[in-house]
């Protein structure tokens, strides 16, 4: 059962609805839609870096923008680690602002997203960072 593993992102919303959307399209097209949506997520997680590093100023954000988001672990076809690692700078960030809210949906959304072998350790972690802000 689909359901059974949610490791495939069953459980993550946006994905659930891009799942709906492919359904009614051709494979190429519901191929291209996928691609797309992937490509989202690191622009989603360019900007979260962005955010995060903006303190340190502009050009070490634009540096840590591009480098976090788009590191060699995280471009992979692997849609579950595309989502994944594209809410830790979220995450991150909401630590940073002790941000109840931010951290908690970010840290909600990434376990939804399905890759656990790095969602584990990023909610350990930024409670550790979260505690030495």
């Amino acid at each position: 059962s689909y359901s059974a593993l949610p490791i495939l992102s069953t459980f993550y919303p946006p994905h659930m609805l891009m799942s709906m959307v492919q359904s009614c399209l051709p494979l190429n097209q519901a191929w291209i839609l996928h691609s797309w949506f992937s490509v989202i997520h690191f622009l989603f997680a360019s900007i979260g870096a962005y955010l995060l590093f903006a303190g340190y100023g502009q050009l070490v954000a634009v540096f840590g923008a591009v480098t976090f988001a788009y590191m060699g672990y995280a471009v992979k076809q692997n849609a579950p680690i595309i989502y994944t690692l594209s809410w830790i700078p979220w995450v991150l960030l909401g630590a940073e602002l002790h941000s109840p809210a931010l951290m908690g949906l970010s840290l909600g959304m990434m376990t939804l997203a399905g890759y656990w072998p790095i969602g584990i350790y990023a909610w350990i972690l930024s409670g550790f960072y979260w505690l030495s802000r």
